[in-house]
């Protein structure tokens, strides 16, 4: 009889999982011949013979025919495309070519027209039967070549219009290829693969992470070469794409930078830049700087600046930092030491010179890099920490990271105010990984592994077990790493402040071991039983993790003081205030009234919504006093939800009491406390801008993570209703953090060409 509950319960089991996954099929078939073929169901009702728009059609004189069909915008006051609707009810307008703008295969632009718009944004307006007045009906923006988005649905209160006329939202002298209107035609019903694809993906992991899914039953084992093989995998595409973009990037690449008369010259290779100085043998840039420039009593003044121009002067790069007559970058120099230098000095052996290498190719590459070691360390905290771990409360996890460190923003915007952070992200968790490997312990093979909150019994501390020691090159590697950051991004050298609760009872350790050979006490013998109570290490250990954890800093900090001084001639001068921006750095204080309104921006700025795809927009925060503030989406916790909600688990005493027993309280509040202190410091120096952010979301999932996976309970325990719940609530939470990553990597790609055949999924619902 007992034996028959566990064969039931698996066949229950089973049973549920398949019914999961028939309800999913329906749904997404119901979604997508429905809800996505909406409009085509809609344009039964309302087509009719579609008539010849071309001539009846009326152009408004803001635009002009080529002779090749096209249209060439001269006042975009006056630039519309109008037709005669035909007094039945208007659901859809469909803009397209003619027959005449059909036929251009071959034919050059005008020399007077500046550019070709191939996406189009268009805006309807309606005029009802005896009106004068126009009726907006909806904006959009149109691609000829994705039929699905030239389909636009009147959005208007107006059903039967006498008049239809689309504007043409696009700059003087654009040159666009719609000029006719095809009223309430039939939409066709399509079936689109992709689209599927998705919806199966995130089908796919919902049933993953059910309540009831065999995923919360399964231990975490970072031993099981099962989980390593699919840990890699799923690093696979990420590198697949990494590797794809740093191709496609450098497949067509040319160096150039934009300007215009009386404007700012914005140059975004200025790691490339700083890898050829090096290569130089000096410190600037070898870039063009103006007379008046370099004469001007006070380069960093907006008025100056603003004269220099407005006479003519130029090139005056935007962002970069200026002093003594020469350019310089601000940033700092190991991305262009590790990665543009060694490209250029290797592509010199087949291209005289050298080639430079694209800074999106970088930024690709470090990213890539970055998802591996923040997912590396993230593993590693939770079998650390959370030895009874499911692998379902991992892959949990690893979402969290994914959406809660704003990683998606990195994978949007790859320029060269990213490269700090990417280089920064990369080494940081990289470094914290090492260290938590640091200390470990020998087994009966010979062989070692890194220590676990479950090799301890009580309260004993983890070096009283003799089988317990420090890998000093693991220790070394992490500090190595984690000083780097000096180089990149230097607020993420903070992050070294974490070695001390990692390493909180090594450094007891040496303390007591100093205290004991100043009193001469005799310390234990290295092969005897260490003393319950207050383990030791000889002067000469002591003397030799601390050469490994701080002798690196050293080795990384001394260089980078020493390029301060060939460069400023001051070892702690890193040129941030030489930039030239948006206000005069030299003078300009930051007030301490918008303190708190910019962290309440950066936490618990709701999103703000829009009527078009993808229906949230950028939103300015209001700020008591001027400071330098981008518009953003949203706060960190309105985007990621799953973040408060994680934290928030740490009141609950059936999360807290294992974390404390495990240890993981004292790196907890550690994690917490540096997370606010760099929010805090970043809001002040800063200002508001999503790049910011970045300086403290990765530390505050990570630790999210921990309670998250402790209240999503262990993979040994019945999962009660109250267990069942909590996981419901929060996989809600985290799906909507997904949601917003995939709005704001739309919003940061809108220019992509993947953006407008997704716009196209919802433009005309």
């Amino acid at each position: 009889m007992l034996t028959a509950i566990p064969r039931l319960t698996r066949r229950l089991s089973s049973a549920a999982r398949h019914r999961s996954i028939w309800i999913a099929l329906c749904l997404i078939l119901l979604l997508e011949c429905c809800l996505f073929n909406l409009p085509h169901w809609r344009s039964l009702a309302s087509s009719g013979a579609p008539a010849n728009q071309q001539s009846s059609s009326r152009l408004g004189p803001g635009l002009e025919r080529l002779d090749d069909g096209s249209l060439l915008v001269r006042d975009p006051t006056q630039a519309w495309v109008e037709a005669k609707a035909d007094g039945r009810p208007l659901a859809y307008v469909q803009a397209g070519q003619s027959k005449l703008s059909l036929d251009t295969t071959g034919r050059q632009i005008p020399d007077e027209a500046r550019h070709r718009v191939r996406r189009v944004h268009v805006r309807l307006e309606l005029r009802g039967v005896g009106s004068r007045a126009w009726t907006p009906a909806g904006t959009s923006l149109v691609s000829p070549t994705i039929p699905a988005s030239t389909y636009l649905r009147n959005r208007s209160g107006l059903r039967s219009p006498d008049r239809v006329r689309l504007w043409i939202s696009e700059e003087a002298r654009s040159v666009v290829r719609l000029d006719a209107l095809t009223l309430n035609p039939r939409i066709p019903f399509r079936i689109n693969p992709v689209r599927l694809g998705v919806m199966a993906l995130l089908a796919t992991l919902i049933i993953a992470l059910l309540p009831g899914s065999r995923l919360w039953r399964v231990r975490l084992d970072t031993a099981s070469l099962g989980q390593r093989l699919a840990f890699w995998l799923a690093m696979l595409p990420m590198w697949a794409w990494a590797l794809w973009k740093a191709a496609d990037q450098i497949s067509g690449f040319v160096p150039g930078a934009f300007d215009s008369p009386g404007a700012y010259t914005y140059d975004f290779n200025q790691y490339g830049h700083l890898a050829d100085a090096f290569l130089a043998g000096h410190p600037w840039l070898d870039l063009p700087v103006p007379d008046g420039l370099a004469k001007a009593p006070n380069p960093y003044s907006i008025a100056v600046r603003e004269h220099l121009l407005a006479s003519g002067e130029s090139p005056i790069y935007w962002d970069y930092a200026f002093h003594n007559g020469h350019w310089y970058s601000y940033f700092g120099p190991l991305p262009a030491l590790l990665l543009f230098l060694p490209y250029r000095a290797l592509t010199s052996v087949f291209t005289p010179g050298g080639l430079m290498l694209p800074t999106p190719a970088a930024a690709a590459l470090l990213v890539a890099g970055f998802t591996v070691t923040g997912c590396l360390l993230l593993v590693r905290l939770l079998r650390r920490y959370v030895p009874r771990a499911s692998l379902g409360a991992c892959l949990f996890a690893l979402l969290t990271l994914s959406t809660g460190s704003q990683a998606a923003y990195l994978f949007c915007r790859a320029n060269f105010y990213t490269i700090p952070f990417d280089a920064s992200l990369l080494l940081a968790t990289l470094g914290l990984w090492l260290w938590l490997g640091a200390r470990r312990i020998r087994l009966e093979d010979g062989r070692s592994r890194p220590w676990l909150a479950e090799d301890v019994d009580g309260s004993l501390p983890a070096l009283s077990n003799p089988q317990v020691y420090l890998s000093l090159p693991r220790l070394a590697g992490g500090s190595l790493a984690i000083a780097a950051t000096l180089g990149c991004r230097q607020t993420f050298i903070a992050s070294g402040l974490l070695a001390f609760p990692i390493f909180a009872e090594e450094i007891k350790a040496i303390w007591v071991g100093w205290r004991r050979a100043a009193a001469r006490t005799p310390l234990r013998a290295a092969s005897g039983p260490r003393p319950p109570s207050a383990p030791a290490l000889s002067p000469a250990r002591s003397a030799a993790v601390l050469a490994a954890a701080l002798g690196p800093v050293a080795l990384v900090a001394a260089p980078l003081w020493a390029y301060n001084s060939w460069r400023f001639g001051s070892a702690l001068d890193f040129g941030n205030t030489y930039q030239l921006t948006v206000v005069d750095l030299n003078h300009y204080r930051p007030p301490l009234r918008n303190l708190p309104c910019l962290v309440g921006y950066y936490l618990l700025q709701p999103p703000v919504g829009s009527d078009a795809f993808p229906y949230v927009q950028r939103f300015p925060g209001a700020l008591p006093v001027w400071q330098y503030a981008e518009p953003g989406i949203g706060g960190l916790f309105a985007l990621a939800p799953v973040l408060p909600l994680g934290l928030a688990m740490l009141t609950c005493r059936r999360v807290r009491r294992p974390l404390k027993t495990a240890r993981a309280l004292p790196l907890l509040a550690s994690m917490l406390a540096l997370a606010a202190l760099l929010l805090v410091f970043t809001a002040y120096i800063g200002g508001l801008d999503t790049r910011y952010l970045l300086d403290c979301s990765w530390i505050l999932a990570l630790a999210a993570a921990l309670p998250l996976s402790r209240g999503l309970g262990a993979w040994d325990e019945p999962a009660g209703r109250a267990v069942r719940g909590v996981r419901l609530l929060l996989l809600a939470a985290l799906l909507v953090g997904l949601l917003t990553c995939a709005l704001l990597c739309v919003i940061e790609l809108r220019s992509q060409p993947v953006v407008f055949h997704l716009q196209a999924w919802f433009s005309a619902l």
